[in-house]
């Protein structure tokens, strides 16, 4: 695992920041700084998906979770049950977000994303911890339990 601190400013920024790979880099500065704090609802499914062209807001008391993914990785869709089942359980408690890599590029870039699935996690101080590959539904549930100080 690796950890890298942001300042504050750089954890708001990686939140407003659209993932459209068409948006110019003029767009997306405007959209940084006009975009208001918005909390992450936790949808029936407790899995926020992120789409092309969204922004994401991460909620400054929660802990968040992402998952950065895509259709053709393999252990990437053997890892999505589990982070959709442990997102279930700690609906509320934590925020989750799914990233397909393929639609949304940018926002990978900007997260340092170089092999996947990456679960990022990022506290609401703004410290970002990453991990690289698929794990047990007992091996994220240890994650998120270390994460959230249980």
């Amino acid at each position: 695992m690796k950890t890298i601190l942001y300042s504050a400013a750089v954890a708001v920024a990686l939140a407003f920041t659209a993932c459209s790979a068409k948006a110019d880099k003029a767009a997306q500065d405007t959209a940084i700084e006009e975009a208001p704090l918005e909390e992450v609802t936790v949808t029936e499914e407790a899995v926020v998906e992120v789409e092309p062209g969204d922004s994401i807001s991460l909620t400054p008391e929660l802990v968040t979770f992402v998952d950065f993914n895509a259709d053709w990785c393999g252990p990437c869709q053997q890892f999505k049950p589990v982070f959709h089942e442990v997102a279930k359980q700690y609906a509320g408690k934590a925020a989750f977000l799914s990233v397909n890599t393929d639609s949304c590029p940018e926002l990978a870039k900007q997260f340092q994303v170089t092999a996947i699935p990456q679960i990022s996690i990022v506290t609401p101080s703004g410290e970002i911890t990453s991990s690289v590959g698929s794990m047990t539904i007992d091996e994220f549930t240890a994650v998120v339990k270390k994460a959230l100080g249980e």
